[in-house]
């Protein structure tokens, strides 16, 4: 229809050339048939196409021309001109530009429809000012309307800002949106999948932000990966995401995806922070698999094109580490640490590079050097994991004599006593906090127990109902080892727990069925008048032997699963009756010409011959050297009944021959 459309325009134009709009229509058919430069070449002949000459030259990628030539509109521009500089603005990944552009076609706008609120929040969220947007135009589900492209990005917008749960939230809404409104619209199934790939995606990074990374996750990247092959973007960004989440497994799949997903069709789709994180990322696969020369290499071209950065300074410090070139290591990590100013490192990176070292000289057994320099960074003396690292250096340490044994235990209180002792315990802080306490509780120190728990007690804005009761309770548990009065003090101040009915002696009876054990009624093993069992603990080797049954278990279960399966495929083919079933050769295993049925004669007919050397001859062999057999054969004719023998007068002349 565009074709006839021009030709109908050229027919107009050849007698009335003068007339502008048959000329603006003939751009029009030229644009949606893709045919770009015939367009231009037309625009270029009359300044009334510049907003068509911009145009074409948008959709041809030359978004240079296309800022000079807004530009150029004398003020006031209309509002698709800015609208077309600010899509150009953000193609190029000028979100400042952008941002700016949009902002001012809001202002121009007394009601601003959701796909300009779209782009603002997306402008905002891509220049790292997701907080920005959500503060100048704040929405909620009620006010989007059915955009659930705007709902998407007001997710974003929570993301950048670290508030998680919301995003989460905000991605529900956003994909019950999407599915209900593609449905009204009559959209089929395969469609409404493909628009909610991307909120799907979504969730699994916030999944791998929150540390909660599932089985749901990984399922949601590898269907991404493998119906939606044709989206660059999605296809990177599932890639990247999927590697994450597997962590340390299946790293040679990982790197292959990874290695594919980066072409010339993708780099113009992916931004640069996502397309940084990508190639930095298969670096890190790199260096897992141990491909040191090649991460060596891909670093060197990554410096060339982002220049030195915190990510190429540490997994090129962890390379020197990984080689055990710990003097080259050394020299590496204490320069770049001398050239960090702490007070500017929002990357975190001389925290980092004191891990790296500090794992050098664990390698080296180096054990003290290790713990000095770890707990001279006091954010890890705030962390689970950092608080764990120095505990159980602390404990070799005291295994060697190196420091006193009571020196873990003070060290775990001194940490506790710091996190209490900050203006604002966050839930990480909690966690570490909790985590002292169990290990305390584990290593039967009650007391120092008791006194962790009530630090954190202390935080009590930084826990909620739930929490405090949980750790009062803990409390209460550990004071009855050391301080019975200031237990049941505690205890007071529980909630009852309704026991009408129960009875105590039957209870402490019973089986515990988490235990794999059953209860020990014996009285024998009482402790105390009050108890009248204890219970044995499952040890490391009862575990063993468990997990091995159920591992058995669970082989015999697969086992019978394909068997059916094999069964019913044969019934289906007509090769099986259940009904009638057929006795199987026990010959089977047994080559076709060795078989007892395919013998010539009568006299080798029943003779096992087998395989290559094991016929008769290697049986005689394995009974000669069967010592058992022989022993048995010797006992049981030694205990068979001898009988008198008796001489026949016939046998005496039985040897003469006749004449």
């Amino acid at each position: 229809q565009y074709n006839k459309a021009i030709d109908l325009c050229n027919h107009i134009i050849a007698k009335n050339p003068a007339d502008i709009d048959i000329y603006r229509v003939k751009i029009s058919c030229l644009v949606n048939l893709k045919r770009f430069d015939e367009a231009i070449k037309i625009a270029e002949d009359s300044n009334e196409f510049t907003f068509e000459r911009a145009y074409c030259l948008y959709r041809k990628n030359k978004l240079d021309e296309v800022i000079e030539l807004c530009e150029s509109f004398s003020e006031p521009r209309p509002e698709k001109v800015i609208n077309l500089e600010a899509q150009a603005y953000y193609k190029l990944q000028q979100y400042t530009q952008a941002t700016a552009c949009y902002e001012r076609l809001v202002d121009l706008s007394s009601d601003p429809d959701y796909d300009l609120l779209a782009n603002i929040y997306a402008t905002h969220v891509s220049s790292g000012c997701g907080q920005s947007a959500l503060s100048s135009h704040p929405l909620d589900e009620s006010s989007v309307g059915d955009s659930f492209e705007l709902m998407y990005n007001i997710a974003c917008a929570y993301i950048s800002t670290g508030n998680y749960s919301k995003a989460e939230e905000t991605l529900e809404q956003a994909k019950a949106m999407c599915v209900r409104v593609l449905e009204e619209d009559g959209a089929s199934g395969s469609i409404i999948e493909e628009e909610c790939a991307a909120i799907n995606l979504q969730k699994t990074f916030v999944d791998i932000i929150c540390h909660r990374a599932s089985e749901q996750s990984l399922q949601e990247c590898r269907a991404i990966l493998r119906n939606h092959k044709k989206d660059n973007e999605l296809y990177a960004v599932a890639a990247n995401n999927l590697a994450v989440l597997r962590g340390d497994t299946d790293l040679p799949d990982s790197l292959r995806r990874l290695r594919n997903t980066i072409s010339a069709a993708s780099e113009d789709k992916l931004t640069k922070s996502q397309l940084m994180e990508i190639r930095y990322n298969r670096c890190l696969l790199l260096l897992h698999l141990k491909k040191v020369d090649e991460c060596m290499k891909n670093l060197e071209e990554l410096d060339k094109i982002y220049g030195p950065n915190p990510r190429s300074i540490l997994i090129r410090a962890c390379t020197f580490a990984l080689t055990k070139d710990y003097t080259q290591s050394d020299h590496f990590v204490n320069e770049n640490i001398s050239l960090i100013d702490s007070s500017e490192d929002p990357s975190g990176l001389c925290e980092k590079l004191i891990l790296v070292k500090a794992q050098t000289l664990i390698d080296r057994k180096q054990f003290k050097e290790a713990f000095e320099i770890m707990s001279s960074v006091s954010s890890l003396r705030q962390t689970a994991a950092g608080v764990s690292a120095m505990y159980n250096l602390q404990t070799i340490m005291s295994k060697t004599n190196s420091v006193d044994t009571n020196s873990a235990t003070d060290f775990l209180l001194k940490c506790a006593k710091e996190i209490t002792d900050t203006d604002d315990t966050t839930d990480a802080q909690i966690h570490t906090l909790r985590s002292i306490a169990h290990e305390f509780q584990s290593k039967h120190l009650y007391s120092e127990a008791a006194q962790v728990w009530r630090y954190l007690l202390q935080c009590a804005s930084a826990i909620d109902s739930s929490d405090r009761l949980t750790a009062t309770a803990q409390l209460a548990v550990c004071l009855s080892h050391c301080d019975v009065e200031e237990s049941g003090r505690i205890a007071v101040s529980l909630p009852q727990v309704d026991a009408e009915g129960v009875n105590a002696e039957e209870l402490e009876k019973s089986e515990i069925p988490l235990l794999s054990k059953r209860v020990n009624t014996s009285n024998s093993h009482s402790h105390s008048q009050d108890a009248g069992t204890t219970t044995e603990m499952p040890t490391e080797a009862s575990k063993k032997e468990r997990a091995e049954e159920m591992r058995r278990a669970r082989l015999q279960r697969r086992k019978a699963k394909c068997r059916e399966e094999y069964l019913k495929k044969l019934e289906e083919a007509g090769k099986y009756d259940p009904n009638k079933p057929v006795k199987p050769d026990p010959e089977r295993w047994v080559p076709l010409k060795h078989r007892s049925y395919n013998k010539r004669g009568r006299r080798n007919r029943n003779k096992f011959v087998g395989g290559q050397g094991s016929g008769d001859g290697a049986a005689k062999d394995m009974l000669k050297l069967d010592a058992y057999a022989r022993a048995n054969a010797s006992d049981s004719a030694s205990k068979k009944p001898k009988g008198t023998v008796v001489e026949s007068s016939s046998a005496k002349n039985k040897g003469r021959k006749k004449r």
